[in-house]
């Protein structure tokens, strides 16, 4: 009964040259993406930051509305407050940062951060760039990340650093943000004064802890702690998935090996 019902079973049609040829098309790009990953996503980090000055150029050039919705796509990625970002063509140089009360003189709504955040600059101070200053270490720190990757595996495979290094690289940023959210969200100011700070560093400048244009204490936390944040999760996400992708590669160009030959034999 067993062998009658398996003759009863409609033998597989033969596939087409054409759909064979469609799928040996699709098994050579899962292979390419498969062995070139590396170039994908780094390229991606690049892509990410060198798109944030989009922004501030279309603003430049009088598109206000292109602009706009760029700086829409990027607050996806982040706060966007202008008082920790990087202004494109201010009055200076082309690259510089401002303070609150600098860039609610000239315009921005301090009432609460969703106003305050709605502001992108003006002819006179500039155009912040897409997202803040720390999403410009964070994912610059990734493709650096990634360039350190290919370079410590060119000869060997490199392995993941250790997750109390990851965790070592990590809490700084985590450290750093989540103080700033307290401080503001409790009016507790800690992090306006920085007085916690003065035994560490000393006597400074004037603004140094209480600013937060680039060269203070806040600006310099802000910058340091993204990029070890970003070249922290790739230098331990990258040898992980490399083995992956090193699998999927192996196994795509053997099947695309055999539907090659395959191919072959159907003409």
């Amino acid at each position: 009964m067993e062998w009658e019902q398996l003759e009863s079973v409609p033998a597989k049609p033969p596939m087409s040259p054409r759909a064979r040829r469609f799928i040996v098309g699709v098994q050579r790009g899962a292979a390419a993406l498969s062995r070139h990953w590396l170039f994908w996503i780094n390229g991606f980090w690049a892509l990410l930051v060198v798109g944030s000055l989009l922004p501030p150029v279309l603003m430049a050039l009088g598109m206000s509305d292109e602009g706009g919705v760029v700086y829409a796509i990027y607050s996806f990625t982040c706060h966007q407050l202008p008082e920790r970002s990087f202004f494109l063509f201010g009055p200076d140089s082309i690259l510089t940062t401002y303070s609150q009360p600098e860039v609610v003189a000239a315009g921005a709504d301090p009432t609460t951060l969703l106003t305050l955040r709605q502001y992108v600059g003006s002819p006179e101070l500039g155009w912040k760039l897409g997202f803040s200053d720390r999403m410009v270490t964070m994912y610059g720190g990734a493709f650096l990340g990634g360039v350190l990757f290919w370079l410590g595996s060119r000869r060997r495979p490199m392995q993941p650093i250790s997750i109390w290094l990851l965790l070592l690289l990590l809490l700084p940023m985590a450290v750093d943000g989540t103080s700033h959210l307290v401080s503001e969200v409790t009016n507790l100011g800690f992090r306006d004064s920085n007085a916690w700070a003065v035994p560490l560093f000393g006597t400074q400048p004037d603004g140094f802890y209480t600013g937060t244009a680039l060269g203070t204490l806040n600006s310099t936390l802000r910058l340091v702690t993204g990029l070890l944040f970003g070249m922290g999760m790739m230098l331990f996400a990258y040898p992980l998935m490399a083995y992956g992708f090193d699998d999927l590669a192996d196994e795509a160009e053997q099947t695309l090996a055999r539907n090659r030959v395959r191919l072959a034999m159907d003409r």
